[in-house]
């Protein structure tokens, strides 16, 4: 014979069980298709950058054209990546003004001319992803953008790379 109290102990057990999964049912979560902004720069292919021995060329060939081809003192309008906004809407199109020189601190210990130019390339990813609460009563989005950046320092004059800088995005 079977204990009452037992067997109402099992219930209540499984309901605690039963409940979370009822309620997170009602929740929905539905990713945005991710947007890209440039090509992608495969880590993979920073290895093969050999300072005083990479050609212009080489670069062209590995990462395509780039954002933007800097000499000092220069001002660059640089398009800013694509990306999903608080509201769902896709932003992008936009250009902001860099001063070149920012990009040459990042190779300080260089000693810089009128020949070296810096070659920048960028990717960017915008993913989104929207939380929907039970009985359409509202709603919760997160938004992430991640850019990886590469600066490749070149001398024009020998058309050789002389160093880079790569910024992985978060």
């Amino acid at each position: 014979m079977v204990d009452g109290a037992l067997i109402m102990r099992t219930r209540k057990v499984s309901l605690w069980w039963i409940i979370p999964l009822v309620v997170t049912s009602l929740f929905a979560c539905v990713p945005a298709p991710p947007v890209r902004t440039g090509k992608r720069i495969p880590q993979n292919d920073l290895q093969t950058l050999q300072s005083e021995q990479t050609t212009k060329k080489q670069i062209f060939e590995q990462f395509g054209p780039p954002v933007a081809i800097v000499g000092r003192n220069e001002i660059v309008a640089i398009l800013l990546p694509t990306a999903w906004t608080q509201s769902r809407e896709i932003k992008g199109g936009e250009y902001q003004e860099i001063e070149s020189n920012t990009f040459f601190e990042l190779f300080s210990s260089h000693e810089i001319t009128e020949y070296h130019k810096i070659y920048y390339y960028y990717s960017a990813l915008s993913t989104q992803m929207l939380f929907v609460f039970p009985g359409g009563v509202g709603h919760y989005q997160t938004s992430n953008l991640s850019a990886d950046r590469l600066w490749v320092l070149l001398d024009e004059r020998t058309g050789l790379m002389e160093d880079y800088y790569f910024r992985k995005g978060r």
